[in-house]
């Protein structure tokens, strides 16, 4: 490879298997995707046209229910976020990737997560405006989302929050409490959310469970991590945990430098309460 990989996806396309044929690579400077086939080598199938801005996320996603690529429901596409706020889409057939859309999602840059919403396969889409992205007669269709604070969630006074800018990265989870949900993660700490209909979207902070004692069954459900600021979570099953990446800047006057710091946290899935494994601590 000529160039450094600013984003790739090992999400297989056959939602039955635990592993992928076919992977998609985002390249620094050229802004081009190139998509891989793992057999007896590892080889180029096709390369996407140059895009309008560096690829930050990246997603070869199956709308369709059929895992077989010759079914009749069978309806795999290339995403792409974009570092300035464009997200690109594109048909992958025959070895081909067609009908290039490009729409913009504000001007932050774009995260990909596959996630479910009522039974349908969908991507949930966020930059500094939410969307998701379903299909419907054979076409990609996208569906802006609300975010809403619920009432434990006092830093939103109840307000609905029409700016997703402060949302640093993304999680799909399905767990007892939380089924078919999305974790996200800003800097006033973690929401889990889920997607309603179509077309009628909406996410809140989900309901409490009783699982979680001291808090009405109606609660919402809000992590809080102070000055330690949420950078990239992802959900292990096996280990009931979320695993989230955090960077806190210390407070200096104004205009000293500002150190800052990385730590790492394993959060339980049923309390999202748990203990800092530090990365490293020395000061960056």
């Amino acid at each position: 490879m000529k160039t450094e990989i600013s984003a790739m996806s090992l999400s297989p396309l056959n939602h039955q298997a635990t592993y992928t044929r076919h992977f998609p690579v985002a390249y620094w400077g050229t802004n081009v995707v190139e998509i891989f086939d793992v057999g007896a080598q590892l080889k180029s199938v096709v390369r996407s046209p140059a895009l309008p801005s560096l690829v930050r996320s990246v997603l070869l996603y199956n709308f369709g229910s059929d895992p077989n690529s010759k079914g009749s429901d069978y309806h795999p596409y290339l995403l792409a976020g974009l570092a300035d706020g464009s997200l690109a889409m594109m048909l992958f057939k025959s070895g081909q990737l067609t009908e290039l859309k490009v729409i913009s999602l504000g001007h932050a840059p774009v995260h990909l997560t596959p996630c479910m919403a009522n039974g349908r396969k969908c991507v949930f889409a966020v930059g500094n405006r939410a969307t998701v992205i379903f299909l419907e007669k054979g076409r990609l269709n996208l569906s802006p989302i609300m975010l809403k604070a619920g009432p434990f969630s006092p830093n939103f006074e109840n307000r609905d929050i029409h700016s997703t800018q402060d949302i640093s990265a993304v999680s799909s989870v399905n767990t007892e409490a939380f089924s078919s949900s999305l974790m996200l993660a800003s800097s006033t700490g973690l929401f889990v959310g889920r997607v309603g209909e179509m077309k009628k979207l909406h996410i809140r902070t989900v309901s409490g469970m009783d699982s979680y004692k001291g808090k009405p069954a109606n609660s919402s459900v809000k992590a809080s991590f102070g000055t330690d600021n949420p950078r990239r979570i992802i959900y292990e099953p096996s280990l009931h945990a979320y695993g989230v990446a955090f960077i806190r800047t210390e407070p200096t006057r104004v205009g000293s430098y500002e150190p800052s710091r990385s730590s790492f946290k394993l959060i339980d899935d049923n309390n999202l309460t748990g203990k800092p494994f530090p990365l490293y601590s020395k000061i960056i």
